[in-house]
């Protein structure tokens, strides 16, 4: 058991057997705390129980993501109109989207974007959003149509965006105008 404010290294190594052919093993280490139960007032008590999970990708032999970005859009997500990328992976290792990407919308307002950093798996396509990009963590973007005097935090369209896009091994010239 570990007590609250300690720390513990944990190392562990992956051996894949000697013939196992070229693939992307994909595994969780989960931590769990031991359940313990809350009464936030008098005749009520529940369990409460926390878990972190570790994600660990393992590349047996050459294997390579094969990113390519398959549509451009404009989706509503939780009410905001949002920029986003269908990327389509065809490769066969797991790849992730990085860039700095340079955007000027309908107001003339320029801003930096960056793609989400969801992992696209082998044989899967997803939608990736564009951030703003504020200097720090990227941030949702707050997306409305044109209407005249924007604030600041929103984007008038048509938006475009341009730049050099990587995949961890390939770059990549990206140049597209998203419109709702």
């Amino acid at each position: 058991m570990l007590q609250a404010g300690a720390q513990l290294r944990y190392r562990f190594e992956v051996t894949p057997p000697p013939d196992t052919a070229p693939t992307e093993c994909r595994f969780a280490i989960v931590i769990s705390g031991a359940e313990e139960r809350v009464s936030p007032s008098e005749n009520v008590s529940f369990p409460v129980q926390g878990q972190i999970a570790l994600i660990v990708y393992v590349a047996v032999g050459d294997v390579k993501p094969s990113l390519q970005i398959v549509n451009a859009d404009v989706v509503n997500l939780n009410g905001v109109q949002t920029p986003v990328l269908m990327v389509e992976n065809t490769g066969a290792a797991h790849g992730r989207l990085s860039a700095f990407l340079n955007g000027t919308d309908a107001g003339g307002t320029r801003r930096e974007f960056a793609p989400s950093t969801l992992p696209i798996l082998p044989g899967e396509t997803r939608m990736i959003t564009l951030n703003i990009d504020d200097g720090g963590d990227a941030i949702e973007a707050q997306v409305q149509p044109h209407s005249g005097d924007a604030e600041p935090d929103t984007i008038s369209y048509p938006l475009t965006v341009k730049g050099t896009m990587n995949d961890s091994i390939n770059s990549f010239s990206f140049e597209g105008v998203f419109e709702p």
